[in-house]
């Protein structure tokens, strides 16, 4: 199965990447994809962020069931 992660604001900035796709087993949790990032993106054990799939922020035990995209989202702030 094919992931395609989006990195925004200050994360792709620490991990110096827009993007990176990489390959895992089929029906996986959104938890095991970012254990993986982080082991491949140090910068990131660091960072807060939410989590979305296929644009629909998710909880951390969603479980992924074919290939998609994962956005990585800094904290927000507004008004």
């Amino acid at each position: 199965m094919n992931i395609t992660v989006l990195f925004f604001g200050l994360i792709a900035e620490k991990v110096n990447k827009e993007s990176y796709t990489f390959s895992l087993d089929k029906n996986i949790s959104i938890s095991t994809v970012i254990h993986q990032l982080k082991e491949t993106f140090k910068e990131l054990n660091y960072i807060e962020f939410q989590t979305a799939l296929n644009q629909k922020i998710v909880p951390l035990e969603e479980i992924i069931k074919s290939d998609c995209t994962i956005a990585l989202l800094p904290p927000f702030a507004g008004g």
